[in-house]
């Protein structure tokens, strides 16, 4: 079956939706903004959409991947957010970095909470090897971006 444009922004719609949807109660109010900040700003939203054809590749529902996107989408928001820190990047996706707008302090504890929040849902998919899987890749991220860092201030 060849899915449409129709479809895959219907599927879009979906991703943002729940997004936007995404249940902050459970979070410190003074974080709760500032993690709506950083995952409301955009963005072309390709992991959930990749976790969603991956899933149809294999023959399952899209309506079935709400936790593995999350997951995915909310730490890379995570690792946008420290990146933003490092790099001194005032704007993200034309919009102020959330440091930018909020202080360092607010947005490294940000950052932070968006990561954990990903691990949980991560853990929601029923299976511990992703969570595994996504706190080993993003180690590597953050070494990676450590070595950057440094051949960066040698240049």
């Amino acid at each position: 079956m060849k899915l449409t444009i129709k479809d895959r922004n219907y599927q879009l719609e979906f991703i943002n939706e729940t997004l936007k949807e995404l249940d902050l109660t459970y979070i410190h109010p003074l974080l709760a903004s500032t993690t709506k900040y950083a995952i409301s700003t955009g963005g072309k939203r390709l992991r959930p959409l990749i976790s969603i054809l991956c899933t149809e590749m294999i023959g399952g529902d899209y309506l079935e991947t709400r936790n593995m996107f999350l997951a995915l989408e909310l730490i890379h928001n995570a690792t946008l957010v420290h990146d933003d820190i490092i790099d001194e990047d005032l704007y993200r996706r034309g919009e102020p970095s959330l440091f930018s707008e909020h202080g360092i302090k607010k947005a490294v504890l940000t950052g932070d909470a968006l990561l954990s929040m990903g691990l949980m849902h991560a853990s929601k998919t029923g299976k511990p090897e992703v969570v595994g899987w996504l706190a080993e890749t993003s180690l590597k991220m953050v070494q990676g971006i450590t070595v950057q860092n440094q051949y960066k201030r040698r240049l």
